[in-house]
């Protein structure tokens, strides 16, 4: 068996000709984040190239409502006679300063760390974590030929939801700084916020606190000098590539500055008026350090495994898992700019919460989820404004029964299953098959329906104005093969309650699918299933040929509809991994269809069209591992389906995976696939954990 720590194995320190590679340094994104929503995410050479980056973005609504506050800190060494500017900014065809000349390394754990070596023998380390509602910036100079240098600090401020981009504004902005003893200073600034599309003028308050540790610091000085200006048309190159407004305006309170010897450090703690916890009651920046680096270790120690993939991918499943005192335990289905989806929270919830030892948030997403079933639905999202959850969606409410099983695999937990899940699944049941919103309902056939003109209900989503990219109306296979898995999950759950009558007719229902899956779905010529039987988006009914992914759920799901030993079953796993596996992601389309699209690029309607076209998902591949591991029952073939994994982790946000790649063969210029869309999706970090794991134990999951 093969050593699966010697499979591509993931990277977590960058060197200075990495960092002093522009082009890298601008492409490739670190994350932070608080546990509640909020997060700092920036391009490692510390420029913004989104809208959505920014060192201070909480969420004031936690997990929504997330609003950039301090979008970047300009940082600048003086040594003697020398100024080092240490940050580096993009402006439309030019980049200035240019600090990342002078980064020497990055370290991604136990957290963020950059080191810049200056040309006169300086050397000044940064750190960045986060708490619930704050972040920790702190400054060590490590050497320096002379006693001590000046760090000086310009914050560059936003008040904008983080969707936008900032412009000058004519708010006004009130700016206070108080020195309360030697080596502590507190700014703060009044900002004015855009809530929604609104401004709130009621007042809101950015904090930042300075302070010096280390000897000496009772004698150190810090000094704030007010200037009250705007720096101008910041490019952020990531948003015009996608054909967005791509240029903002910031706002720059004034600088900081001290004296710093050799061994202190300069800590920045930034928070706001909003945040969950009084000003007074922010944790101490080594407390916060301390339980941030613990919450990583507790995941990765929970997979029990010795892979450095398996490791790092329970890292990044921390940053999607949020709880708020006041808000609810869920799963953000991607960063910088996914809120919480019901479909990405129930696939992503057994690899997120369930791999890293988290039952307990498992039990609360699930359990909350519960309480806002309606007709039969889980909602599709919760959106960011706090308005009423939207429930068009015709996979969450399925996926729902799929994270319910593996939960009660996982925990036994009885009581729970009794008084709070199963009258909730059982009601979407019900539903299903007398009929709900959008045309969803099971026909006289046993097989479920759903979609209607104008609706795009599926997991293949994408649309833009009026038109869908791929409707898929009719009966999708995933969404039956749900369905199946599902009904045979209600049979299970009923005989663990002694509810032998709802058993044996959850069971039947199934009986009764299975055979109408098997007698339609099972195409003649050998390449698997249909994508959607009785399809309606030609204009007339008829069976969708479309080779696409969705079929491996078939295989994959704990109750699959095909049986390991059936002949369509291997003709599935064959024609997904001959026709649409690449190394880092399932191609939603088979590239011998004249839709297929190679390359997910150009601005939005291009990127949307192309989304479910050909473009390659690294979700799927843990489906796609784990179907061929049921069929064909070889751990070393399954794990070479998922041999990407670790270079994915290097690829776009260090340390996490991309919602996407290009579906084609990579430019000349590149060494493999692009990754696009968000820089941390859910659920991909969620499969690939959950099927690596499942691999290393040699554990099926599937149940026949």
């Amino acid at each position: 068996m093969s050593d699966y720590n010697t499979i591509s194995p993931c990277q977590s320190e960058f060197d200075h000709e990495d960092l002093s590679d522009l082009n890298f340094a601008l492409n490739h994104e670190w994350l932070v984040t608080d546990g509640e929503g909020g997060y700092a995410a920036a391009s490692l050479s510390g420029a913004n190239t989104r809208r959505y980056h920014g060192l201070f973005v909480p969420a004031l609504a936690p997990p929504l409502q997330r609003t950039v506050l301090l979008s970047h800190v300009e940082e600048s060494l003086k040594c003697g006679n020398n100024v080092h500017a240490l940050s580096t900014n993009e402006y439309v065809g030019a980049v200035h300063p240019q600090g990342y000349s002078q980064l020497h390394s990055y370290e991604a754990t136990p957290v963020p760390k950059w080191s810049w070596h200056t040309n006169d023998g300086c050397k000044l380390e940064r750190r960045l974590w986060m708490a619930p509602g704050v972040t920790y910036i702190e400054y060590c100079l490590a050497s320096a030929p002379q006693p001590e240098a000046e760090l000086i600090i310009t914050p560059l401020c936003a008040w904008k939801d983080y969707h936008s981009e900032m412009r000058e504004t004519a708010h006004p902005t009130t700016i206070s700084w108080q020195s309360n003893a030697l080596g502590t200073s507190n700014l703060d600034i009044e900002l004015p916020l855009i809530i929604g599309r609104e401004w709130d003028t009621s007042g809101h308050w950015m904090h930042i606190q300075c302070s010096i540790h280390g000897l000496g610091c009772e004698e150190a000085e810090i000094v704030f000098t007010a200037n009250g200006c705007w720096y101008y048309r910041a490019f952020h190159r990531r948003d015009a590539e996608r054909g967005q407004d791509c240029l903002e305006d910031l706002f720059c309170p004034g600088t900081i500055s001290a004296n710093l010897r050799v061994g202190q450090r300069f800590v920045l703690q930034i928070s706001h008026s909003n945040s969950q916890m009084p000003n007074n009651q922010v944790p101490l920046a080594d407390v916060a350090l301390e339980e941030y680096k613990q919450r990583r270790v507790l995941a990765e120690d929970a997979t029990a495994s010795a892979s450095i993939v398996a490791r790092t991918l329970a890292r990044s499943a921390v940053d999607v898992l949020v709880s708020a005192p006041q808000g609810r335990t869920t799963i953000l289905a991607g960063y910088p700019w996914f809120s919480d989806w019901g479909r990405d929270t129930m696939i992503a919830l057994p690899g997120i919460a369930l791999c890293t030892g988290n039952a307990v948030a498992a039990r609360n997403i699930l359990t909350s989820f519960a309480s806002v079933v309606d007709q039969g639905m889980i909602p599709n999202r919760f959106p960011d404004s706090g308005s009423e959850p939207e429930y068009n969606t015709a996979d969450a409410s399925l996926w729902y029964f799929n994270a319910v099983y593996r939960w009660y695999q996982a925990t036994g937990d009885v009581p729970t299953l009794r008084s709070l899940l199963y009258p909730a699944l059982k009601q979407i049941v019900d539903w299903h098959l007398r009929g709900t919103r959008y045309g969803i309902h099971v026909g006289t056939d046993a097989l479920l329906h759903a979609g209607q003109a104008g609706s795009q209900l599926t997991w293949m989503d994408a649309r833009v104005g009026e038109t869908s990219f791929t409707p898929r109306v009719g009966k999708p296979v995933e969404l039956n093969a749900l369905w199946h898995s599902g009904l045979r999950c209600m049979a299970k759950f009923a005989q663990s309650l002694n509810l032998p009558e709802d058993a044996a007719h959850f069971a039947q229902l199934a009986d009764n699918h299975g055979v109408a899956f098997t007698s339609r779905f099972i195409r003649p010529d050998g390449l698997g299933l249909f994508d959607v039987v009785d399809s309606e988006d030609m204009g007339d009914i008829r069976n969708d040929e479309s080779i696409r992914p969705n079929q491996i759920f078939a295989v994959s799901l704990p109750f699959a509809p095909l049986l390991p030993d059936h002949p369509a079953a291997k003709s599935t796993v064959d024609t997904v991994v001959s026709l649409l596996w690449t190394p880092f992601g399932v191609r939603t389309l088979a590239p011998s269809d004249q839709r297929y699209r190679a390359l997910y690029t150009g601005n939005m309607y291009d990127r949307d069209s192309s989304y479910h076209q050909g473009t390659a998902w690294p979700w799927l591949l843990g489906a796609a591992a784990e179907a061929h591991f049921v069929v064909y029952n070889n751990r070393y073939q399954a794990m070479q389906l998922l041999q990407g994994a670790g270079q994915m982790l290097n690829h776009l946000g260090i340390g996490s995976i991309s919602e996407v790649y290009d579906g084609g063969l990579p430019p000349p210029e590149l060494s493999h696939q692009s990754p696009g869309g968000c820089f941390a999706q859910a659920w991909s970090v969620a499969e690939l954990l959950r099927v690596w794991l499942m691999l290393e134990k040699g554990l099926k999951t599937n149940n026949v």
